[in-house]
């Protein structure tokens, strides 16, 4: 299975790599893979590409597979040094409820207020300044 992050990028913005020293890399990467298929679960209704925002998913995967994989290894998140873990843990499953199957993507023009339809952009131009002849030469009406 492909997945949203790789194994740097889990140990750059999930947790870091002697956190996981223990954790064989197979197991690693399959709580990646784990993580993935649970953003799939949030992206499954999302019509516009992915590639809008394919760096919020990389660490949302991260951060998700960071804690998957922390909780499997025995750790506890009630702890004071754990807490960090499982806030971002839970800031990424809100922002990805958030985009409540496309209608609240982030930086997409035209989705608030419109009902779910995307906006096209306004383009507006100068007065034309007495011009009386369109680019032809020809009269205008």
């Amino acid at each position: 299975m492909n997945t949203y992050a790789t194994l740097s990028q889990l140990y750059a913005l999930g947790v870091n790599a002697e956190a996981l020293a223990r954790v064989p890399v197979t197991d690693q990467l399959e709580g990646l893979e784990a993580a993935s298929r649970k953003v799939d679960t949030y992206l499954a209704d999302l019509n516009p590409p992915l590639a809008v925002f394919t760096g919020a998913i990389v660490e949302a995967t991260a951060a998700i597979a960071a804690y998957m994989l922390m909780s499997a290894s025995g750790f506890d998140p009630e702890h004071d040094d754990s807490k960090n873990l499982r806030q971002r843990y839970l800031d990424q499953i809100h922002w990805l409820e958030g985009l409540d199957g496309g209608k609240k993507l982030p930086g997409v023009v035209g989705q608030s207020g419109t009902g779910g339809k995307r906006l096209g952009p306004r383009v507006r131009a100068a007065e034309l300044r007495g011009w009386e002849r369109g680019w032809r030469g020809g009269r205008r009406a």
